[in-house]
C-alpha cells in the first residue's frame, strides 16, 4: 500500500511524477496510433496506380455517395442541385480522404474552387522559391502584390 503525501512538496511531486508518466503515456499511444494510421495509408495507395484508377473504385464512389448525402445532394457553396462534383479540398489524404478533405459543389462553383486552389498553391510555391523555408513569414500585402503582378506577366506575354 502506498503511503499517502503528507505535505505540498511531497504531493506536488507525486502530481508531477503522475503528469509525466501520464505526457508520455499518452506521446506512446499517439504514436501507435500515427504508425497504424500511415501503414493503412500506405496498403491503400499502394492498392491503385492512379488517380483516375481510384476514382473509378468502389472505395471512392461509396465515399462520394455518403459524402453527396451529407450535404443534401446540393452545392454546398450556391446551393444548387443537379450535377454536382465532390472536390478534393487538398490531397493530402488522397485515397483514403476524411469527409472534412472533400466538398460537394455544382460544376461552375467546382471550376472556381479548382482554380482558386491552383493560384493559392501557386503563391505559396512562388514565397517559397523567393523567401525558403521561412516563406509563411512574409504573407503579407505587399509580396501578394507583387505576386499578382508576377502571375499577370506569366499569363499574358
Amino acid at each position: 500500500m502506498s503511503k499517502k503525501p503528507t505535505n505540498t512538496d511531497d504531493q506536488m511531486q507525486l502530481f508531477s511524477d503522475n503528469k509525466s508518466s501520464y505526457a508520455e503515456e499518452a506521446k506512446e499511444a499517439q504514436k501507435r496510433f500515427l504508425d497504424r494510421i500511415n501503414a493503412e495509408d500506405a496498403l491503400i495507395r499502394s492498392s491503385f496506380t492512379s488517380k483516375e484508377e481510384y476514382y473509378l473504385s468502389p472505395q471512392w464512389r461509396s465515399k462520394r455517395l455518403e459524402k453527396l448525402r451529407q450535404a443534401g445532394n446540393k452545392c454546398e457553396y450556391c446551393g444548387r442541385v443537379g450535377r454536382l462534383d465532390v472536390h478534393h479540398l487538398h490531397y493530402d489524404n488522397l485515397y483514403n480522404e476524411r469527409m472534412s478533405d472533400l466538398q460537394v459543389l455544382c460544376r461552375g462553383c467546382h471550376w472556381g474552387a479548382d482554380a482558386s486552389r491552383e493560384h493559392r498553391s501557386a503563391y505559396t510555391s512562388y514565397l517559397h522559391t523567393k523567401y525558403g523555408d521561412e516563406f509563411w513569414k512574409y504573407d503579407c500585402e505587399r509580396e501578394h502584390a507583387e505576386f499578382e503582378s508576377w502571375i499577370d506577366r506569366q499569363c499574358y506575354y
